[in-house]
């Protein structure tokens, strides 16, 4: 079974929103999200919210950091920055089989919409829609089968 984690800084934007989508998208997954520099507790950011809702998609999401737990049986990790995935150093020994770890954007960042208003968070879940559809799709046939 495939157990995916979707990596940002705060986990309250990009992470948070294709998490999700996953969700929305892929239910027989288990999704996971975090942020490298997360405060815990806090919620998605209003605009993310607003963004999900035009695809009918509502969360009670929470904000939580890198550690043990989330990382803990992944076979999936995606990363919307590099430095998110380096952040990943210290517990990529520990999991045994080590997880499959890429950016969730193939060979490119995903930009944080962060104070870029709502315009920026609309463009963004569009395309997180799409980069989680198609990265989820071979995941969820093969747990399938």
């Amino acid at each position: 079974m495939a157990v995916v984690l979707f990596l940002c800084t705060g986990n309250t934007c990009r992470s948070a929103m294709a998490a999700a989508i996953a969700r929305h998208r892929f239910p027989g997954l288990t999704i996971r999200s975090a942020g490298i520099r997360a405060e815990p507790g806090r919620p998605m950011t209003p605009e993310a919210a607003v963004a999900l809702a035009g695809l009918g998609i509502s969360s009670e999401h929470r904000s939580q950091g890198l550690g043990d737990a989330v990382v803990a049986g992944c076979t999936h990790v995606f990363g919307m920055e590099p430095q998110h995935l380096a952040a990943l150093g210290p517990w990529l020994g520990a999991i045994d089989p080590a997880p499959q770890v890429s950016l969730l954007a193939e060979g490119r960042e995903i930009a944080d919409p962060l104070h870029r208003g709502q315009a920026a968070y609309l463009a963004l879940v569009e395309e997180l829609d799409g980069l989680v559809r198609d990265r989820l799709a071979p995941l969820a046939s093969s747990d399938a089968t």
